[in-house]
């Protein structure tokens, strides 16, 4: 009596829990997890939402599944590419408190590492679009420094740019996924 079996078939999840009574925390938080991401409004028909459900949306950042421009973009994109590499990495930011208020800047020479961090063992050559997505209560300067040293990185790929106003931990943010000719790849 101390088992537990469960299944949950879905046209997009198929779910087979077993275990006993001493795993219940565990089947807890794989229901909060699932619930999360039931609560992800994308806002797409059935038949918009087939060509993406082999991409792992849920590694993207609550900002950009949010974001329906975005989503109907990558959408597209996935489409054409046969391959999708997220990477994710944060600065922290440098606070300035002045008579105005207390604002955020970014060093150049950790931007320029973390740049380099992110694009670590990713084929340039086999790149073809970026998505960048920069979160931060910085300002818009500061954003454009950060598009301007990851578009350095690739010159020859299309990117689209999103950025996100807010203060996460005192840090910024970025987020870029890459697409292109890498299907063995995440």
């Amino acid at each position: 009596m101390d088992n537990i079996n469960l299944k949950i078939k879905t046209p997009f999840l198929q779910l087979e829990v077993k275990g006993n009574q001493k795993n219940i925390t565990e089947v807890r938080r794989l229901f909060l997890e699932i619930n999360k991401l039931s609560m992800v409004d994308l806002d797409l028909n059935i038949d918009e939402l087939m060509p993406s459900s082999t991409l792992p949306f849920w590694k993207f950042s609550k900002d950009i599944q949010k974001n329906t421009k975005i989503m109907d973009l990558i959408n597209q994109i996935s489409q054409i590419e046969d391959g999708l590499i997220i990477r994710k990495e944060s600065i922290d930011n440098i606070s300035e408190i002045s008579e105005e208020g207390t604002t955020y800047k970014i060093n150049l020479l950790d931007t320029k590492k973390t740049v380099k961090k992110i694009f670590n063992q990713i084929d340039i050559s086999k790149t073809n679009f970026v998505l960048i997505h920069v979160t931060g209560k910085i300002s818009d300067d500061c954003f454009e420094i950060v598009f301007d040293q990851i578009k350095k990185e690739i010159p020859n790929s299309k990117t689209e740019v999103m950025k996100t106003k807010k203060d996460i931990l005192g840090k910024t943010i970025i987020e870029c996924l890459f697409f292109g000719n890498y299907p063995d790849e995440e």
